[in-house]
């Protein structure tokens, strides 16, 4: 059982590595209308750091519309062994993407996933609050969402927790240092997530809803 507290895998971790990707010329948001730019980005087949991470795609654009697809790896489980809610917001707020170079290893969402979840036991035998303090004095096994972006929670009481994420360059998208809005979101919405665990007993469930918003960031710094 990998106990401890959320510290690094035998692997790099995704964040540390050199990022990946690229970026959309700020210029051609002016010179073309959205539509022929999420066309031109389709037909591209490049995108910025956020789509190798997670393996976020492109597949369609229309008048009024556009369809991303992400898989749904293992690499996104929480404790429980689901994909939280807050996650989808990754889906949901999708940038668009820019010929393929040969990257020099896998994809971080493509690797063998790191991290274990929580056997149903603990979550029969501990209320909310408990699981959560215990994850943060590494009691418990971290989860594969701590290796892949280093999501944790630092902080939890009774109604209230505390997360923290790094804003690494592979969370921006599609202008170079702009934090990606659904990483935003799924920071936010785990926290909000986080909070509603701490108030219930053990052996129960729950189902959340979330926002985005977009915002700046620094490489190295948390949002």
């Amino acid at each position: 059982m990998n106990r401890g507290p959320f510290g690094p895998s035998e692997q790099t971790p995704s964040w540390q590595e050199p990022v990946r990707g690229f970026y959309t010329d700020p210029g051609q948001f002016v010179t073309l209308s959205g539509l022929d730019l999420l066309r031109s980005m389709l037909a591209g087949g490049l995108g910025p750091p956020i789509r190798y991470l997670f393996g976020l795609e492109l597949t369609s654009v229309e008048p009024g519309g556009v369809t991303f697809t992400m898989p749904v790896t293992d690499w996104l489980l929480f404790p429980q062994g689901v994909v939280s809610g807050a996650t989808l917001g990754i889906l949901v707020d999708a940038p668009p993407r820019l010929r393929e170079p040969d990257w020099p290893s896998p994809h971080p969402y493509e690797r063998p996933v790191a991290g274990e979840v929580l056997a149903q036991q603990i979550w029969d035998d501990t209320d909310g609050l408990g699981v959560l303090q215990s994850l943060i004095a590494g009691d418990l096994p971290t989860p594969p969402i701590v290796h892949f972006c280093r999501i944790a929670p630092v902080a939890a009481e009774a109604g209230t927790t505390t997360w923290k994420m790094p804003a690494s360059e592979w969370l921006c998208a599609p202008v170079q240092g702009r934090l990606y809005g659904g990483a935003i979101a799924m920071l936010a919405g785990t926290a909000i997530d986080g909070a509603v665990q701490t108030t219930l007993p053990a052996g129960t469930a729950f189902g959340p809803v979330d926002q985005a918003r977009p915002s700046s960031c620094r490489a190295g710094q948390s949002p």
